[in-house]
Protein backbone atom coordinates (compact mmCIF):
# COMPACT_ATOMS: atom_id res chain seq x y z
CA UNK A 1 0.00 0.00 0.00
CA UNK A 2 1.53 3.18 -1.31
CA UNK A 3 0.18 6.52 -2.26
CA UNK A 4 1.17 8.66 -5.15
CA UNK A 5 0.85 5.39 -7.81
CA UNK A 6 -0.72 4.35 -10.72
CA UNK A 7 -4.17 1.78 -11.15
CA UNK A 8 -2.93 -0.63 -13.57
CA UNK A 9 -6.63 -0.93 -14.34
CA UNK A 10 -8.06 1.89 -14.32
CA UNK A 11 -5.20 4.44 -14.79
CA UNK A 12 -6.38 6.37 -11.64
CA UNK A 13 -3.25 8.12 -9.40
CA UNK A 14 -2.96 8.27 -6.19
CA UNK A 15 -3.46 6.38 -2.93
CA UNK A 16 -2.99 2.39 -4.52
CA UNK A 17 -2.54 -0.71 -3.13
CA UNK A 18 -0.23 -4.12 -3.92
CA UNK A 19 -2.76 -7.33 -5.38
CA UNK A 20 -2.00 -10.75 -6.29
CA UNK A 21 -2.97 -11.56 -9.59
CA UNK A 22 -2.46 -15.38 -8.77
CA UNK A 23 -4.02 -15.55 -5.21
CA UNK A 24 -2.20 -16.67 -2.51
CA UNK A 25 -5.05 -19.39 -2.04
CA UNK A 26 -4.27 -20.55 -5.69
CA UNK A 27 -0.23 -20.75 -5.24
CA UNK A 28 1.28 -19.51 -2.18
CA UNK A 29 4.95 -19.68 -3.72
CA UNK A 30 3.99 -16.70 -5.83
CA UNK A 31 3.76 -14.93 -2.96
CA UNK A 32 7.06 -13.00 -3.48
CA UNK A 33 7.05 -13.49 -6.53
CA UNK A 34 7.38 -9.35 -8.24
CA UNK A 35 5.65 -10.06 -11.62
CA UNK A 36 2.55 -11.39 -9.93
CA UNK A 37 1.57 -8.16 -8.22
CA UNK A 38 0.25 -5.37 -9.61
CA UNK A 39 -1.22 -1.88 -8.23
CA UNK A 40 -4.46 -1.34 -7.78
CA UNK A 41 -6.53 1.53 -6.65
CA UNK A 42 -9.07 0.84 -3.57
CA UNK A 43 -12.22 0.80 -5.97
CA UNK A 44 -10.10 -1.89 -8.80
CA UNK A 45 -8.71 -4.07 -5.44
CA UNK A 46 -11.83 -4.32 -3.21
CA UNK A 47 -14.67 -2.26 -4.57
CA UNK A 48 -17.82 -3.76 -4.66
CA UNK A 49 -18.35 -3.91 -8.22
CA UNK A 50 -14.86 -2.98 -10.29
CA UNK A 51 -12.70 -4.98 -7.21
CA UNK A 52 -10.91 -7.67 -8.85
CA UNK A 53 -11.83 -10.15 -6.01
CA UNK A 54 -15.38 -9.88 -6.32
CA UNK A 55 -15.33 -8.86 -10.50
CA UNK A 56 -14.69 -12.32 -12.09
CA UNK A 57 -13.72 -10.01 -15.88
CA UNK A 58 -11.34 -7.97 -13.84
CA UNK A 59 -9.77 -10.84 -12.12
CA UNK A 60 -9.26 -12.96 -15.61
CA UNK A 61 -7.94 -10.15 -17.25
CA UNK A 62 -5.14 -9.65 -14.85
CA UNK A 63 -4.35 -13.38 -15.27
CA UNK A 64 -4.37 -13.28 -18.84
CA UNK A 65 -2.26 -10.38 -18.72
CA UNK A 66 0.18 -12.08 -16.63
CA UNK A 67 -0.01 -15.34 -18.33
CA UNK A 68 0.83 -13.36 -22.03
CA UNK A 69 4.03 -11.92 -19.63
CA UNK A 70 5.06 -15.31 -18.57
CA UNK A 71 4.98 -16.64 -22.06
CA UNK A 72 6.58 -13.58 -23.63
CA UNK A 73 9.58 -14.07 -20.26
CA UNK A 74 10.10 -17.38 -21.05
CA UNK A 75 10.31 -17.55 -24.69
CA UNK A 76 12.51 -21.18 -25.20
CA UNK A 77 10.80 -24.32 -24.95
CA UNK A 78 12.57 -25.49 -22.28
CA UNK A 79 14.09 -22.92 -19.51
CA UNK A 80 17.25 -23.71 -16.80
CA UNK A 81 16.22 -23.50 -13.14
CA UNK A 82 18.76 -20.60 -12.74
CA UNK A 83 17.18 -18.67 -15.82
CA UNK A 84 13.78 -18.77 -14.14
CA UNK A 85 14.81 -17.93 -10.82
CA UNK A 86 16.42 -14.66 -12.70
CA UNK A 87 13.70 -13.71 -15.20
CA UNK A 88 11.19 -14.38 -11.92
CA UNK A 89 13.64 -12.14 -9.58
CA UNK A 90 13.31 -14.51 -6.83
CA UNK A 91 15.04 -15.94 -4.13
CA UNK A 92 16.44 -19.65 -4.38
CA UNK A 93 14.05 -20.93 -1.99
CA UNK A 94 10.80 -19.46 -3.87
CA UNK A 95 12.19 -21.10 -7.28
CA UNK A 96 12.83 -24.46 -5.24
CA UNK A 97 8.94 -24.31 -4.06
CA UNK A 98 7.71 -23.59 -7.64
CA UNK A 99 10.32 -26.35 -9.56
CA UNK A 100 9.54 -28.89 -7.02
CA UNK A 101 6.47 -30.64 -8.60
CA UNK A 102 7.97 -29.74 -11.85
CA UNK A 103 9.94 -32.30 -14.11
CA UNK A 104 13.37 -31.71 -14.86
CA UNK A 105 14.21 -32.79 -18.17
CA UNK A 106 17.93 -32.82 -19.88
CA UNK A 107 17.17 -29.39 -21.22
CA UNK A 108 15.38 -27.75 -18.02
CA UNK A 109 12.13 -27.59 -17.24
CA UNK A 110 9.40 -27.33 -20.47
CA UNK A 111 7.80 -24.12 -20.81
CA UNK A 112 4.23 -25.00 -20.35
CA UNK A 113 4.21 -26.68 -17.43
CA UNK A 114 6.64 -24.03 -15.76
CA UNK A 115 3.81 -21.25 -16.87
CA UNK A 116 0.70 -23.19 -15.91
CA UNK A 117 2.45 -23.80 -12.38
CA UNK A 118 3.44 -19.89 -11.94
CA UNK A 119 -0.52 -19.60 -12.51
CA UNK A 120 -1.73 -21.89 -9.87
CA UNK A 121 -2.26 -24.82 -12.08
CA UNK A 122 -3.99 -23.64 -15.39
CA UNK A 123 -3.52 -21.61 -18.46
CA UNK A 124 -6.40 -19.31 -18.95
CA UNK A 125 -8.45 -19.34 -22.14
CA UNK A 126 -10.95 -17.30 -24.10
CA UNK A 127 -13.33 -18.31 -26.74
CA UNK A 128 -11.82 -21.67 -26.81
CA UNK A 129 -8.29 -20.63 -27.74
CA UNK A 130 -5.54 -20.35 -25.63
CA UNK A 131 -4.16 -16.54 -25.54
CA UNK A 132 -0.40 -16.19 -25.98
CA UNK A 133 0.79 -13.05 -27.27
CA UNK A 134 4.46 -12.60 -27.54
Amino acid sequence: MCSGGQCSNCGAVGYVERHHTIFRSQASYMKFIPCNTVLLCVECHRGSERGVHHNKKVDLKLKLQLQNKLFGMFSDKFIKGEEIQEKLKCTKIDSTLILKKLTMYRQGYEREQLIRRLLGGRLYWVNTMLIKLN
